[in-house]
């Protein structure tokens, strides 16, 4: 893909032909930052088999973190979502899944109303053993008709997992990321 690398003002930056970057801002969401939402999910301490982390494996179980989108972000390319979890039950059949949802809601200064995207997708589990690590990587879409993303939007997640058609209705989430494009290598302040 071709890229144009130079100086705006002394900055670095990238840019790809498409108006996207190489360069990538990552919010990591540690597993003491999610707070409980729903229902009564279980705090699980690390030991020999487990990173620790927030234990669902009920439908009512949710957890909810709240970040936002920097001035940097190229408002070109969507935003990943990755939600780090273990499995709490080996898996029976090579087609198990855990799927997990993700409602997001966005709001910037001056607006009334939130936008809300619903991300969803399952990840194939297999015949994993018990305590086996996964990620799953969901999306946020820039431009999706009335519920775009737009730079400096406080973004709030709801996470949960989808017990009615996961395989697997108990994990330890673990880990979770948000993650977009910047056309510059670093936060930038105005």
């Amino acid at each position: 893909m071709t890229q144009r690398v130079g100086s705006r003002d002394g900055i670095l930056f990238r840019e790809k032909a498409d108006g996207s970057s190489g360069y990538w801002k990552e919010y990591p969401i540690a597993p003491n930052v999610f707070k409980i939402k729903g229902g009564v999910p279980t705090w699980k301490d690390p030991d020999a088999t487990s990173v620790g982390g927030w234990i669902l494996d009920d439908a009512g179980e949710e957890l909810t973190f709240t970040t936002h989108i920097d001035q940097e972000w190229d408002e070109v390319s969507n935003i990943l979502v990755k939600i780090y979890f273990e499995i709490n039950v080996a898996g029976g059949a090579g087609t198990d899944t855990v799927d997990l949802k993700v409602d997001t809601f966005l709001k910037g200064e001056d607006e009334a109303v939130t936008r809300n995207q619903t991300l969803e997708d399952a990840k194939i589990v297999g015949t994993a053993a018990q305590f086996t690590l996964f990620e799953l990587e969901l999306q946020i879409i820039f431009n999706d008709g009335a519920n775009p993303v737009r730079k400096g939007d406080i973004v709030t997640m709801v996470l949960n997992l989808e017990t009615d058609t996961s395989e697997i209705d108990n994990v330890t989430i673990n880990y979770g990321e948000l993650l977009y494009q910047t056309l510059t290598p670093g936060l930038l302040r105005d």
